[in-house]
């Protein structure tokens, strides 16, 4: 299953920024840049790193291991990586099985990854181990809504990704709870349909 999810972004990488456009990273730069200014000091885990985009609104001077499936998305993130005031280590890795010892970050990241993981729960589960006891879990993601017309929007999305393991109405902060975290805090950016979610490692 992670092999055909890789496949997909290897061949997406190409076209992802040119697909995606300026327009996302633009709406959302001021709640990027204070989504990201959480970064403490301790070591921090980036999911998703995609082709890098969000590495210019990381917090400078952090220690920070980015992971991604697809290693052609990696490459593109390379020179970003490299143009960041701190550290960044770039690992290919799936989400649902790191290859990281327990207990071994301060804060995970996630960004706009929950809707596209074929295996929500184990992802979470995997996050949970790796995080040290009182560890952070941040989250910027879309997630399920009952507002008109977005909910029938996403309804519909749903079901044409269904088949790639897509879904737009995940049940982020259900999902987090059910892994063990404790929500500590839910920021609606854009009615409730974009949000940040600040959870801790409690058990």
């Amino acid at each position: 299953m992670a092999n055909k999810a890789k496949a997909r972004w290897d061949k997406i990488a190409p076209f992802y920024e040119l697909a995606t456009g300026p327009g996302p990273l633009l709406r959302w730069e001021p709640a990027r840049r204070k989504f990201f200014s959480r970064m403490s000091s301790g070591r921090i885990l980036f999911v998703s790193a995609g082709t890098g985009l969000e590495f210019q609104y990381f917090a400078p001077a952090k220690s920070i291991v980015a992971i991604d499936l697809s290693s052609e998305m990696l490459v593109r993130a390379r020179a970003r990586a490299e143009i960041y005031q701190g550290a960044i280590e770039l690992v290919e890795a799936d989400l649902a099985d790191l290859p990281f010892e327990s207990a071994s970050f301060d804060q995970v990241f996630v960004s706009h990854t929950m809707n596209y993981l074929q295996r929500p729960e184990q992802a979470l589960d995997a996050i949970h181990r790796v995080l040290k006891p009182g560890g952070e879990l941040h989250l910027f993601e879309q997630s399920l809504t009952w507002i008109f017309p977005f909910v029938l929007m996403l309804s519909v999305m749903s079901l044409l990704y269904k088949p790639f393991g897509v879904s737009m109405n995940r049940r982020t902060v259900a999902l987090v709870k059910k892994a063990g975290f404790g929500i500590e805090g839910v920021e609606n950016i854009y009615l409730d349909v974009i949000k940040t979610v600040s959870a801790r490692k409690t058990e």
